[in-house]
């Protein structure tokens, strides 16, 4: 296969992926294949043999983490361009260590995992590039990871809620199955503040509460994604930061 996979890629990421590939063997342009992977399934799965380096072409993935009582943490968003896989193949990882599932209709490239580590060790360009995004990847999240101790918990719900929506099929909304005490466990935070947090994203009209279960709408949930884009910097499922003149809490996204 030649490169003329990467027209799937949106035009800002064709060219970097030219770059990439500039040079590439011939031996690990054959082996690549254009696969598709429907929304709700795993692209990779925590625990499972390193076969494959996959490049996100059209799409949009998340990062899950399960953790004691079967709790699923979402941790990142991915989208057109990101390889997924490449931590685990600089580590000599047997195994992935996480869980990428497509959160939209996925099409993806992948590569065998050994053809692409016996490229990037004999280039030295490209091995330089790869650890250089990678370090800065592994940086991105430290930042992230911090600052997401300090949201609120109204903006740690806004986040939570959101990535859960965008994972449900249901044509008429979503409907948040835990209870209070898991909630607030999971967002940590006392179940009193995360009460008076549900009042007030129900008062701003970001949430219903019916029959004591947390409701999202398709609109309400397109509301607390342009609270997002207006409130924080970062792409990623975590915010960077709350820009300067943020509203204050209790005051609706239009006003």
């Amino acid at each position: 296969m030649s490169i003329d996979f990467i027209s799937y890629l949106p035009k800002k990421e064709q060219e970097r992926m030219e770059r990439l590939f500039h040079g590439c063997p011939q031996d690990v342009l054959d082996s690549l294949e254009v696969i598709k992977v429907p929304k709700g399934k795993s692209i990779i799965r925590s625990g499972t043999p390193c076969l494959y380096i996959y490049i996100i072409l059209r799409g949009r993935a998340q990062g899950m983490e399960m953790h004691l009582e079967e709790k699923v943490y979402i941790f990142r968003s991915f989208t057109s361009g990101r390889i997924l896989g490449e931590l685990e193949c600089f580590l000599d990882q047997p195994l992935y260590s996480a869980t990428i599932q497509a959160v939209t209709l996925c099409t993806l490239a992948r590569i065998p995992i050994n053809l692409w580590r016996s490229w990037i060790r004999q280039d030295s360009g490209i091995l330089y590039s790869r650890a250089q995004n990678i370090i800065g990847e592994l940086t991105r999240q430290l930042k992230d990871g911090r600052q997401y101790l300090f949201l609120s918990c109204y903006d740690r719900m806004i986040l939570f809620l959101l990535e859960l929506f965008q994972t449900d099929d249901s044509p008429d909304g979503f409907v948040l199955k835990k209870t209070r005490p898991e909630l607030a466990e999971l967002l940590g935070f006392c179940i009193k503040t995360v009460n008076r947090t549900i009042s007030q994203l129900q008062e701003d009209g970001l949430l219903s509460v019916r029959q004591g279960k947390i409701r999202l709408s398709p609109k309400q949930a397109k509301q607390m994604q342009e609270y997002c884009d207006q409130h924080f910097l970062s792409e990623n499922a975590f915010p960077i930061k709350a820009p300067s003149g943020s509203r204050p809490r209790g005051q609706s996204p239009s006003g």
